[in-house]
């Protein structure tokens, strides 16, 4: 995860990545954030302090964090993808009413493949796992709508 910009720029010089005032732009905005943003949810808000920014620039800044190991991109649906600053292995929670995703501790789950690799000459590289339901803001939203609606009738 990116904690702290000093560490993350220190690690792209090493890298021989260049950094850029977008680059540095991008870094504050993922560091310490659990939003899982999109990549537009990005370009919007560099774009406020960069006016000529492009989002093939903001494409290209989210890779080359990737490759250094500084973000992970993760698919959520079909070609929606997120921008995850937390780069440890961890699960996702997606809220179908509200859209919020939630982290979730990978130790807590312990997952074998449901395929026989070995029958299909398989490497099975990793598992992630995608909960979705109700979370606990909207279950709340929801029990405190239903209370009002059966007072009011």
């Amino acid at each position: 995860m990116i904690n702290d910009s000093k560490d993350a720029i220190s690690k792209m010089r090493k890298l021989g990545m260049r950094i850029t005032p977008q680059k540095l732009e991008v870094i504050e905005l993922l560091k310490n954030n659990n939003a899982h943003p999109t990549i537009d949810e990005i370009y919007e808000h560099v774009k406020s302090s960069y006016e000529n920014v492009s989002k093939k620039t903001i494409y290209s800044i989210v890779k080359s964090l990737e490759a250094a190991d500084l973000v992970s991109v993760v698919e959520i649906s079909d070609g929606l993808y997120r921008v995850d600053p937390n780069t440890s292995a961890h699960d996702h929670f997606i809220c179908n009413d509200c859209g919020v995703i939630l982290d979730s501790d990978k130790t807590q789950t312990k997952v074998k493949p449901l395929i026989n690799t070995q029958n299909f000459g398989l490497t099975v590289e990793s598992i992630e796992i995608l909960y979705r339901g109700v979370c606990n803001s909207c279950t709340r939203n929801k029990r405190k709508n239903e209370r009002m609606a059966h007072a009011t009738t």
